[in-house]
């Protein structure tokens, strides 16, 4: 600025705003109620800087003057720009060298959950599929190494051993209507049932069947017995000999027979009046009979307790045994009405053989299968 110099802003028509004016520009008072042109008139006596009065200015707003050119001897008395001494040197202790801004932060990729932990970080290989093999109720358990008992079986019974469904069982007993009629048990109370006649071995591996030499006998026999008889669909079994095809596979052991005379039929056919095959224990001989009749001799010095697997096929008018899978006997028997038995039939009696009562046959099963084709 220029010193003694006033420079007055364009003014527009209204009322002056007195408090701003130096006082030295007034020699006179003004009156504020004198009008606008007046006002200027007197305005420009007092200062001679200030421009005659014109025509008022559009009702718009002012443009702003042009700031004067600097004065050069001002300039002058400035002090002089420091040079620039470039950046700083490196620090070898810094991570990176020292700049007026920080390095721009490093960009992540956006991951998903599918890209955040990638297949190959957990490979599926680190737990292989055949280390926990998907399991079933048959493949979980395998027949052999636990068997499943059947619908009707229960754990700690017969029938949780042997799959008792197409069986039923005769006690040396009396009936439930008591008289000389054997006890007979069916399906489904067979299931559920035991007694000392018939009962799980020690072991737990087989069906221990009793029959004591002074036990209740059928009507047709002299002897009693503690035996399974087939059934089919609750009814007695009846088939021919000339028709199908039918097998019969059990594992046993004779355990017990009485003193004086030591017979045992552990299994048997049965036709419609008789028994056309049985498998005999005479002393130490293990016999086929046929009617009363040996017609095979299996084993000479059988010891009581070892157990054995005899087969018996039914085919084409025939019968045909095998022991420890080696055919021991053929007959050709057309019969009708058979059906297999299994247990113990204790063949000695107190009036014939002098036995005692409590004297007893007895046969371990471990396992019964009987198929028809």
């Amino acid at each position: 600025m220029w010193p003694g110099v006033f420079l007055p802003t364009v003014v527009r028509r209204q009322q002056p705003m007195w408090g701003d004016m130096p006082a030295r520009a007034f020699p006179t008072v003004l009156n504020p109620d004198v009008d606008a042109e007046e006002d200027m008139t007197l305005l420009t006596q007092a200062s001679p800087h200030m421009a005659p009065p014109g025509p008022p200015p559009e009702d718009t707003e002012a443009e702003a003057l042009e700031p004067p050119a600097p004065d050069p001897a001002l300039l002058a008395l400035e002090p002089p720009a420091a040079p620039d001494p470039g950046p700083p040197a490196p620090d070898p202790a810094l991570p990176f060298p020292p700049t007026t801004q920080f390095p721009a932060a490093p960009v992540f990729p956006k991951t998903s959950p599918k890209t955040a932990f990638p297949k190959t970080a957990f490979p599926k290989t680190a737990f292989p599929k055949t280390a926990l093999p998907k399991t079933s109720p048959k493949t979980a358990f395998p027949k052999t190494a636990f068997p499943m008992p059947k619908a009707t079986a229960r754990a700690g019974y017969p029938s949780g051993v042997l799959d008792l469904t197409n069986w039923s069982l005769a006690l040396p007993v009396p009936g439930s209507k008591g008289g000389n009629k054997p006890l007979s048990i069916n399906q489904p109370q067979l299931s559920s049932y035991q007694s000392e006649y018939f009962k799980v071995s020690a072991d737990g591996r087989g069906v221990v069947f009793k029959a004591p030499v002074g036990g209740v006998t059928s009507k047709n026999s002299h002897y009693a017995r503690s035996e399974l008889r087939e059934m089919q669909n609750g009814r007695n079994a009846a088939w021919s000999t000339t028709s199908g095809t039918h097998t019969m596979v059990v594992t046993e052991a004779i355990t017990k027979t009485p003193t004086k005379k030591p017979h045992v039929v552990s299994a048997q056919v049965h036709g419609s009046k008789e028994a056309p095959v049985m498998i005999r224990l005479e002393g130490q001989s293990l016999l086929v009979t046929s009617y009363g009749k040996t017609v095979a001799t299996i084993e000479r010095g059988y010891r009581l307790g070892t157990a054995f697997t005899v087969k018996f096929v039914a085919q084409g008018g025939q019968f045909t045994v095998f022991y420890q899978n080696r055919q021991v006997a053929r007959l050709a028997l057309a019969l009708n009405g058979c059906y297999f038995k299994a247990g113990c039939y204790t063949q000695s009696s107190t009036a014939k053989s002098g036995d005692k009562p409590s004297d007893y046959g007895e046969v371990v099963v471990y396992d019964l299968k009987v198929t028809h084709a």
